[in-house]
């Protein structure tokens, strides 16, 4: 007797079928060499959509189509949620793979429901949206990887490392979540090679193959304690907390005091004007180049092995730029960048 095939993973595949078939003609073979089961199961998951979802199929000697998707009902919406959205749409403009001629259309229903007064705001972007070769790479792996998400499959990529003259690899990743962050779009996953949860950027992704192997899915994954436990997109899991103190200088530290960078975050204003930040987390690569992206606005006062960090990039910039680098160094002075404690 056949083992009967889980519910959850026929429902992923009728609903890619109605994707495909609204895109493009295919036949009964093909449908069937593309999910890995037999024209039989093809045949039942056709009559499920006509009979059970009521959805016309046309076939022809070129293949079966959908002649009509169902049309989704209106929704209506408040003012504000309105504006919500508006703003919302404008975001994912500056959003690198967010489909840029999906949006478009968007802002463009979006532009001609708002009142004349309220258009401002997204009126320069719905203008200036335009797609380019690698944004269109960027998407599709995107479309790729939202399916293979929604349907719980496994995905098997080519992956580029940050330093280009290291060897392109292959993995197979159980893809849990995508994420923005700064200019790019990052995949949280379980990677079988490693047997760990990591973070890949999705740009660096050359190839995707979904797989339509089903994973099923660890109770212990929480997205939002992955991303509280580290800095930016480097998963820091395996590395300790570290209590890091800080203390920004004027203006920059009105900049720091502005936002809520970290869930463990504490900020004092001190009475000469400066501002002690204090937090507790793994000292990630991504940290460090945020606490240098203030240069000499910022001294670090603990831990030990930041403020070495922050010597050394201080020494190397001297280096490069200074032929003086070396006397100044001596003597403790370095262009303003403070290397020791006051």
């Amino acid at each position: 007797m056949a083992k009967r095939e889980p519910e959850l993973q026929r429902v992923a595949r009728i609903l890619d079928i109605l994707i495909a078939l609204s895109q493009r003609r295919m036949k009964r073979r093909d449908l069937a060499q593309r999910y890995e089961v037999s024209e039989r199961q093809i045949t039942n998951d056709l009559r499920v959509i006509r009979e059970r979802l009521g959805i016309e199929i046309v076939s022809t000697s070129e293949g079966y189509c959908i002649k009509t998707l169902p049309a989704l009902p209106s929704v209506t919406f408040e003012m504000v949620e309105l504006l919500a959205l508006s703003l919302a749409a404008v975001a994912g403009s500056r959003s690198p793979g967010v489909p840029q001629d999906k949006l478009a259309a968007a802002l463009e229903r979006l532009h001609t429901v708002l009142p004349k007064g309220l258009r401002l705001p997204i009126e320069p972007v719905r203008r200036s949206l335009a797609p380019t070769p690698k944004a269109q790479h960027r998407e599709q792996i995107l479309r790729e990887l939202f399916e293979a998400i929604t349907s719980g499959w496994t995905v098997e990529m080519e992956y580029q490392p940050p330093m280009r003259q290291s060897p392109i690899y292959s993995r197979l990743v159980d893809p849990y979540a995508l994420v923005p962050y700064l200019r790019g779009w990052y995949l949280i996953g379980w990677c079988h090679t490693r047997r760990a949860w990591r973070t890949f950027k999705v740009d660096r992704i050359k190839t995707l193959r979904i797989t339509r192997t089903p994973f099923e899915r660890r109770q212990e994954f929480d997205l939002g304690e992955f991303l509280m436990s580290s800095w930016g997109m480097i998963d820091a899991k395996d590395q300790p907390a570290e209590a890091v103190e800080l203390l920004f200088s004027p203006p920059a530290a009105h900049w720091v005091a502005e936002e809520q960078w970290h869930h463990s975050q504490r900020i004092e204003w001190l009475p000469d004007g400066r501002l002690r930040f204090t937090v507790k987390l793994p000292v990630t690569p991504d940290f460090a180049r945020w606490v240098l992206s203030y240069g000499g606005a910022v001294e670090v006062v603990q831990p030990d092995s930041l403020r070495e960090q922050v010597q050394a990039h201080a020494r190397a910039i001297l280096e490069r730029y200074s032929t003086v680098a070396a006397p100044m160094l001596e003597n403790g002075i370095a262009a303003g960048i403070e290397l020791e404690p006051a």
